[in-house]
């Protein structure tokens, strides 16, 4: 099993992945059953359209209106924050621990002992979280088909598919960037400190920039910006944008890759 990186990883994760699985998914449908209360309420539509553009904007509703239609509620209430929050935590955490975490825990050595490189080593712990991110994916597609089926949610298959793929995205990019630097540094608490750092600025960013102009063109250089401002809920996805996450996390690999080779690990 150690000279196997990618089984490794993946065995050591099965049953958190099953807890993080449930408990997504119930997330999900708890919400969305919320969807019939909020539906043609026009008292509701009267609070939103009363408060701040900036609250509304950090809580990623740039319309109140379209609140009240199902790609406008499940961007509120699930996709602006809520979900890529969870997924970001799930994926920090699998690359922080990757590299970093057996450093710490004085187990790397055991695992460069076997008859494998280091760039298995970072190519086997990416492939890991790409699969295990993909696996709660699939939980999400299958959970917010089921809700909405249950509250008569009119939404396509294939918009559900596009938000989460631009979420995973996201998610998986802040994980490659946590491999990254715990590949680099070593440090499993400096790896996670300035990822989340990063994605707490980004997406404050990307989010106020929609209600405070003089934000606008910085707005691009947040990673959020390439997963929500398509609307892939309404539009599906944007292909350019999933372009830039797949060149990024390929870069950020391949820093992994050069900076883990050249360095001295603690033993």
């Amino acid at each position: 099993m150690l000279s196997n990186v990618f089984s490794k990883t993946v065995y050591e994760r099965q049953r958190s992945f099953m807890w993080w699985a449930l408990g997504v998914a119930a997330m999900i449908i708890v919400m969305i059953l919320f969807y019939p209360t909020i539906r043609d309420n026009d008292d509701m539509l009267k609070l939103l359209e009363g408060m701040p553009k900036e609250m509304l904007a950090l809580a990623g509703i740039t319309d109140a209106a379209a609140m009240m239609t199902p790609a406008g509620y499940l961007q509120g209430r699930l996709f602006s924050l809520l979900l890529p929050l969870l997924l970001l935590v799930f994926a920090i955490g699998i690359g922080t621990r990757a590299i970093a975490g057996e450093e710490e825990a004085r187990t790397i050595d055991m695992l460069l002992s076997h008859p494998v490189r280091r760039s298995q080593v970072v190519l086997q712990s990416f492939g890991a979280m790409l699969a295990l991110i993909a696996g709660l994916g699939v939980v999400i597609v299958l959970a917010l088909f089921v809700g909405a089926f249950s509250v008569d949610m009119t939404i396509g298959l294939d918009k559900l598919v596009a938000g989460t793929v631009s979420s995973s995205l996201l998610a998986l990019f802040f994980g490659t960037l946590a491999l990254a630097l715990g590949a680099a540094t070593g440090k499993r608490g400096l790896s996670m400190g300035l990822t989340s750092t990063i994605a707490i600025v980004g997406y404050l960013v990307s989010s106020l920039a929609e209600a405070v102009d003089w934000l606008k063109p910085a707005q691009k250089l947040s990673p959020f910006y390439y997963a929500n401002s398509s609307s892939p809920l309404t539009n599906g996805l944007d292909l350019g944008h999933s372009l830039v996450f797949v060149v990024a996390i390929a870069l950020l690999v391949a820093v992994a890759v050069v900076t883990f080779e050249r360095r001295d690990v603690a033993v």
